[in-house]
């Protein structure tokens, strides 16, 4: 009974993990494509600084918190490297799943202009810059509360 309990936490804790990594990631660019399509979109480049915005500010730091959060209810700080990991590829991801949209509505997958690839990297390097400044600050609150735990506090 108790092995069958553990064994169900530790699939919650994942599917949760998963779920609440992944489904943001693509379902937010998936919900944004049709409106690559509407030409007061295209022409004011609206739906690219929506999925900008998205990418470098309010995916990282969601990803970083929910993480941390599920990892600090379910006790898995010792997995939290998976959860890293995990974060380091829905990121990237998400900025592909960008270039991906604004390709289709232009259709010029393999031909992309010089400011879409600077555009493009510099999405990239941010909301990668701000992912690992992150995960450093995720490991130190981990650490810190992994010699509290152990001091007795």
């Amino acid at each position: 009974m108790l092995t069958y309990s553990i064994f169900t936490l530790t699939m919650n804790y994942w599917t949760r993990i998963i779920l609440y990594s992944f489904i943001p990631a693509i379902g937010f660019h998936l919900l944004l494509t049709p409106l690559w399509f509407l030409e007061s979109f295209q022409t004011s480049a609206k739906a690219t600084a929506i999925e900008m915005a998205f990418d470098v500010l309010i995916l990282p730091v969601y990803l970083l918190k929910s993480n941390f959060n599920n990892s600090e209810e379910f006790m898995k700080f010792k997995l939290y490297s998976v959860n890293a990991l995990i974060i380091m590829v829905c990121v990237p991801l998400s900025c592909m799943l960008h270039y991906f949209n604004w390709a289709i509505s232009i259709g010029s997958l393999t031909n992309p202009d010089k400011e879409t690839l600077a555009g493009t990297l510099f999405e990239l390097l941010a909301s990668s810059v701000i992912t690992v400044v992150g995960l450093l600050i995720s490991a130190y609150a981990i650490y810190k509360r992994k010699n509290k735990s152990a001091a007795g506090y």
